[in-house]
């Protein structure tokens, strides 16, 4: 993981998207990336870009579907209405 705090497209590593991985907008910094296995070539990074706001409401969803996977839907339904995002950006 590492924070792109400005877009030079000539030295960006790993190459930039044109749009953020979960809300589909256009990339802007601040972003955020994160590498893991490409699914078709062994030994290439694939990359997904974040804008903050998306982190934490990804790690909000994969935190209650792991929840619902472990335990039951009711305790990852209380997690998720305790740490969802509020319209403003804030944890509830």
């Amino acid at each position: 993981m590492a924070i792109l705090k400005d877009i030079n497209e000539e030295t960006a590593y790993p190459p930039l998207a044109k749009y953020y991985f979960l809300c589909g907008k256009t990339l802007r910094p601040p972003a955020i990336f994160w590498h893991g296995a490409h699914p078709s070539i062994r030994h290439e990074a694939h990359v997904i870009w974040l804008h903050p706001a998306c982190v934490h409401a990804l790690a909000a969803r994969l935190l209650r579907d792991s929840l619902e996977v472990r335990n039951n839907r009711a305790v990852a339904n209380e997690f998720y209405s305790r740490y969802s995002m509020n319209t403003d950006g804030r944890i509830k």
